[in-house]
């Protein structure tokens, strides 16, 4: 279990509130499973892999398949198209007073462990 962070999240979250920085945990919800691509322009290429976009309070952030891989053990591909499904698997919140780029996301099936997942912000 040593990947998943709930002491870490438990202490980040007692260290802000002890620095008067109450967390405001903020539901994220699963907005759409977007495929690797690539863009080309004149004298440029980037190139993206997969992402999962969610809206988390206001933000619009994309996390990389990598990171539910990683830390979940969920592949993102197996969901492309069925954003509910993914929704049935996991769930992600985001400390709104937090400047760290991570969302805290947890399987239903095991309650109370979060794994913490960087993400980018939706461009």
């Amino acid at each position: 279990m040593g990947k998943f962070v709930l002491g870490s999240l438990l202490l980040s979250l007692s260290l802000m509130t002890a620095c008067s920085k109450k967390p405001q945990l903020e539901a994220c919800t699963f907005i759409e499973v977007e495929t690797p691509e690539a863009e080309v322009t004149v004298g440029d290429v980037d190139i993206e892999g997969g992402e999962v976009e969610m809206l988390c309070g206001e933000r619009l952030v994309d996390v990389p398949w990598s990171e539910f891989k990683k830390h979940l053990k969920i592949d993102p591909k197996a969901f492309v198209g069925d954003v509910d499904g993914l929704k049935k698997q996991v769930g992600c919140l985001k400390d709104a007073n937090s400047k760290a780029k991570q969302v805290s996301c947890s399987k239903p099936s095991q309650s109370g462990e979060y794994a913490s997942l960087k993400f980018n912000y939706d461009d």
